[in-house]
C-alpha cells in the first residue's frame, strides 16, 4: 500500500516508510537551496518567513485571518470552537472557509498553512478538537516587523 503526503500543495506518493521519509527529507532540503540568496540574517530572514513575506502576508489577508493569527499568537494551543467563538463565527465551517482565505493567499507566495501554523488533534472521549499553534519562526518574524503580541516568548 502505498504512503500519501502533501508538500507544498502537492501531492506525493512512497511505497514504504523508509522511502516517504527520504522524499519529504529532498523536499524540504529543496525548499531550503529554493530559499537561497534570501536567506541572510541581514534580509531578516525567520525559516521560511522573512520581515518583507510577514508583512506581505499581512497586507493580503482580510480581518478575520489577522484576527486569527492574533488569537493563535496569544493563546497557544487554542482550540478551533474558541477560535471559532472568539472570532465571533456561526461555526467551526466558517472557520474552515476563513483558514481556506487564508491557505489561498499564502500560495500566492509559495507557502502553505503548515508553514504557518501546525494544528494537533486532540481526543476527549469521541469529541475530536483541533489545536493551532503559530510556528515559531512566523512569530520571530513578527517580532522583528514589530508586530506586538501578548503572549511572552520562552526563552
Amino acid at each position: 500500500m502505498a504512503i500519501q503526503f502533501f508538500h507544498r500543495g502537492k501531492r506525493w506518493r512512497a511505497d514504504t516508510p523508509g522511502e516517504a521519509i527520504h522524499l519529504r527529507q529532498q523536499l524540504e532540503a529543496q525548499d531550503i537551496l529554493k530559499a537561497g540568496p534570501t536567506l541572510s540574517e541581514s534580509h531578516g530572514l525567520v525559516g521560511l518567513w522573512t520581515t518583507k513575506t510577514f508583512a506581505t502576508i499581512l497586507q493580503t489577508i482580510g480581518e478575520k485571518q489577522k484576527a486569527a493569527l492574533v488569537l493563535m499568537a496569544d493563546h497557544a494551543g487554542i482550540g478551533s470552537a474558541e477560535l471559532a467563538k472568539r472570532l465571533h463565527l456561526d461555526s467551526q465551517t466558517a472557520l474552515a472557509g476563513v483558514m481556506s482565505g487564508l491557505s489561498k493567499q499564502l500560495r500566492k507566495l509559495d507557502l502553505e498553512l503548515e508553514d504557518l501554523y501546525k494544528v494537533k488533534t486532540k481526543w476527549n472521549g469521541k469529541r475530536k478538537e483541533e489545536l493551532f499553534f503559530l510556528r515559531e519562526s512566523f512569530r520571530r518574524a513578527g517580532e522583528r516587523a514589530g508586530w506586538k503580541t501578548r503572549r511572552k516568548r520562552r526563552s
